[in-house]
């Protein structure tokens, strides 16, 4: 049996996700061998909310009380325990990982294009659990962290 998370932050980019499930110093072989046998989906998680962590390179994800709210992410299908024990190790005591439900986005996502297919799919996802406090209130913009902070990211 296998796991899937939704990943909404710094694991939506591969290199991130071979270094936390293989480890850093890895060989790339292990990694891509691992990144092929996942299957990686564009998702979107509703009634939630990102946000940017106060001096950090990292979002959080909380709950949110509007149901339209909603997160782009990725959907990772075919971890193994051992996998989600990586992530829980990578995602610290900051996070509380919990099951939750995505829609798995094929084909485009404008609102005029009917062309849309929604699947929904159980999966797990790390909330937010730290100090709200430390939450800006704005989203976080992935592709400015993997302009600026991929290359810097230490796993």
């Amino acid at each position: 049996m296998t796991e899937a998370a939704f990943f909404y932050g710094t694991l939506m980019a591969t290199e991130i996700i071979g270094d936390v499930l293989c480890g850093r110093a890895a060989p790339p072989a292990i990694k891509t061998k691992k990144l092929a046998s996942l299957q990686l989906t564009p998702a979107l998680l509703k009634g939630h909310r990102r946000y940017a962590v106060k001096h950090a390179t990292y979002p959080g994800l909380l709950e949110s009380s509007n149901p339209s709210d909603q997160v782009e992410g990725i959907l990772c299908e075919g971890l193994t325990i051992r996998d989600v024990e990586a992530l829980d190790d990578y995602e610290g005591n900051e996070y509380r990982r919990q099951y939750t439900t995505v829609v798995k986005i094929h084909g485009s996502t404008h609102q005029n294009d009917n062309h849309i297919q929604e699947n929904v799919i159980p999966c797990q996802v790390y909330l937010w659990i730290a100090d709200k406090r430390q939450l800006q209130d704005h989203d976080w913009d992935y592709d400015h962290w993997r302009q600026h902070h991929l290359p810097t990211t230490i796993v």
